[in-house]
């Protein structure tokens, strides 16, 4: 027996909410980290611009550049 065609746009539509749904929580788990959160932190430091912005605020005077030496990778996971 073939679905009804109201039944598979259902189906559609409730797993693209669910995707979307799983999206936000994502999203809103993400906005909910500072820079006390070590994952955060470690990508902040790992783009130059951005570590370079942040230091900037921190120390309240403008920046030229920054340097960084290669160092062991380190991995980081969400807390």
């Amino acid at each position: 027996m073939k679905p009804k065609p109201g039944k598979t746009i259902v189906k559609t539509l409730k797993a693209s909410y669910n995707k979307s749904r799983q999206k936000r929580e994502a999203l809103k788990s993400l906005e909910s980290l500072t820079l006390a959160d070590r994952f955060l932190f470690f990508k902040v430091m790992q783009d130059a611009e951005l570590c370079k912005r942040l230091l900037e605020i921190i120390l309240g005077v403008e920046i030229e550049r920054i340097e960084s030496s290669p160092e062991k990778p380190v991995l980081s996971e969400p807390d």
